[in-house]
């Protein structure tokens, strides 16, 4: 088994649910407590491991496009914009990228070291 690391009691549910969904078997294993908060990794056979980790990816955004730009009006000013990322009279940010809020979660920290260590490069190249 392998061990993807690390995720709240609410993470782990819908992480779960969008396993099960993909129909990859998976248990959840306590890793901590912190103030009385538990912390679980998800862990799965070595074979579910890469498309386990491409459902996480999924399930935070990671694989969607980078932030939209967006139309409407500022909730901030009021001001109109259209098809930008930031109001240009207040300077508000206006998109969203999962990405950036993701930046220290420990699944982050994970998918670096998989991108560093070459895990994702051979499983794309399909040699892992």
């Amino acid at each position: 088994m392998k061990e993807i690391p690390c995720f709240s009691m609410n993470e782990s549910e819908g992480i779960g649910a969008a396993c099960e969904e993909a129909g990859i078997p998976y248990e959840l294993q306590t890793v901590m407590i912190q103030g009385g908060v538990a912390l679980f990794n998800v862990c799965v056979s070595d074979e579910q491991f890469i498309p386990a980790v491409q459902v996480i990816k999924s399930f935070y955004g990671f694989l969607d496009a980078p932030a939209e730009a967006v139309s409407g009006v500022c909730p901030a000013c009021n001001a109109a914009v259209e098809n930008v990322l930031e109001c240009s009279d207040c300077g508000l940010t206006l998109s969203f990228d999962s990405r950036d809020a993701m930046e220290k979660h420990p699944f982050t920290v994970f998918l670096e070291k998989l991108e560093k260590d070459g895990t994702m490069a051979r499983w794309s190249a399909g040699s892992v």
